[in-house]
């Protein structure tokens, strides 16, 4: 299709295990690079009894201070496969932060994120 935008997908994740009370973060991810409409949307397979919040970090520098934004773009998310959209602020270098919020541990996360 002509005039059709590329869709970047990253898988961050493949069978993570996340404890009661604790979080993963994923690596930096670059966003200088990639051409895009602003469109971004995580997909996450859960399994496991727990629930997850997912939240985007930011930072200037791929290895600075990364600065977590204060509304989770998914919340209390139980086991299940789910797509998430969200609206990040324009930064260089992004983090994908889940955290498993005090219920049961989750036994496997596979976490992608689209760019597009």
């Amino acid at each position: 299709m002509q005039g059709a935008r590329k869709v970047t997908t990253m898988k961050l994740w493949t069978a993570q295990a996340i404890s009661k009370n604790a979080s993963k973060t994923s690596p930096a991810i670059d966003l200088r690079q990639l051409i895009n409409n602003h469109k971004f949307s995580c997909h996450a397979i859960i399994a496991g009894t727990g629930q997850v919040d997912i939240a985007v970090q930011y930072c200037s520098t791929v290895d600075g201070t990364y600065i977590e934004d204060s509304t989770l773009i998914a919340d209390d998310q139980a086991a299940g496969s789910i797509f998430v959209s969200f609206d990040p602020v324009l930064a260089p270098f992004i983090k994908i932060k889940v955290t498993e919020n005090n219920t049961n541990p989750i036994t496997s996360l596979d976490l992608w994120l689209n760019i597009g």
